[in-house]
């Protein structure tokens, strides 16, 4: 009986010192999981703001070569007074776009989140648009 009363106490030692240890290695994943979250975390979001950077100077290079092309075609606008005209015209509504495109992308630099993307979806579709637009001019 004496050991079987030692066998029980030495078993109770023996689990109440596993449970402690189990606590601590489940406090030291705990941490180590909210360690990785806070570093993956701060990742993505570096992720993002480089990822906006580089839409953000990927735009502003598109309105330099857009302007840039817009003054090569005001040089070579037809001799013809009518279609001259018509030249000018889409010419200066193309340039009225760029305008709005400049604009939105410096709205673009205070958004974040779905702001962010819906002024970020709205330049990409009125750059196409310029793109088309002088493309067929180009091709009167």
């Amino acid at each position: 009986m004496k050991k079987f009363g030692w066998i029980a106490v030495l078993s109770i030692v023996l689990l109440v010192g596993m449970s402690v240890s189990c606590g601590k290695e489940e406090e030291t994943t705990m941490e180590e999981v909210k360690q990785e979250t806070e570093e993956a975390a701060e990742a993505a979001g570096q992720w993002t703001e480089e990822q906006a950077e580089q839409f953000y100077m990927t735009v502003e290079d598109t309105v330099g070569n857009l302007k840039q092309e817009l003054e090569t075609m005001k040089a070579q606008l037809p001799e013809e007074e009518t279609a001259k005209q018509e030249w000018q015209s889409q010419i200066e509504s193309l340039n009225e776009k760029i305008d709005q495109v400049e604009m939105k992308l410096s709205q673009l630099k205070e958004q974040t989140g779905e702001e962010w993307e819906a002024i970020k979806e709205d330049l990409d579709k009125t750059l196409e648009d310029i793109n088309k637009e002088i493309e067929n001019l180009k091709s009167k």
